[in-house]
């Protein structure tokens, strides 16, 4: 039986951990409102999570990793930063990696996302993660 608490953005969070990413990681809402560092990874689910056989013996869902760098003094986006940090933990999902009962592999049919926000001074780069639990 699936556990209604699973948090599988914790155990994703420590899998990124593991490697070389120094940027500061944020799960489940977690970010701060006030004194955001330069560049940072926040980690969330992205849509329900959903039963794949009943008795809510297996379960699944999407994550979204959103990797955000602080705009350059011209405005622009940091692409350069952004596909640095990416590329820290990019080899995590060569295949599918389990951590903690949680199976994740990137979604391939809606992987990644890029854009920028003048308002909030930060690009980002999205990559969605599916999940089996």
């Amino acid at each position: 039986m699936i556990s209604l608490n699973s948090d599988p953005s914790t155990a994703l969070k420590e899998l990124i951990g593991e490697t070389s990413v120094s940027s500061a990681i944020y799960v489940n809402g977690a970010v701060p409102t006030a004194n955001l560092p330069n560049d940072f990874i926040e980690i969330t689910q992205n849509g329900p999570t959903s039963s794949m056989a009943s008795q809510l013996g297996t379960a699944g869902c999407t994550l979204i990793i959103m990797i955000y760098v602080r705009l350059l003094s011209n405005g622009g986006a940091n692409y350069q930063k952004e596909n640095t940090i990416l590329g820290q933990f990019q080899q995590l999902f060569s295949g599918t990696i389990k951590k903690s009962g949680f199976s994740f592999s990137i979604d391939k049919r809606r992987m990644v996302y890029q854009g920028k926000s003048i308002v909030s001074g930060y690009s980002t780069k999205m990559l969605n993660i599916h999940v089996d639990f």
